[in-house]
């Protein structure tokens, strides 16, 4: 009874992460989303501004 338990949880296991490899893989061929550019930009608004804090102090 325990190896049927324990196939069973493998196999589970396995199908799971088959899933979540599937959407990681399928990201690398991908260009980037407006999400992406949208937090691209926002960070280097962020930057800047950081930037020009240190340099008045």
């Amino acid at each position: 009874m325990l190896f049927i338990a324990l196939g069973f949880y493998i196999l589970l296991f396995s199908f799971l992460l088959f899933l979540e490899l599937l959407v990681v893989m399928s990201k690398f061929g991908d260009k980037p989303c407006d999400y992406d550019l949208i937090v691209q930009h926002q960070l280097a608004v962020k930057e800047e501004s950081v930037r020009d804090l240190v340099k008045r102090v």
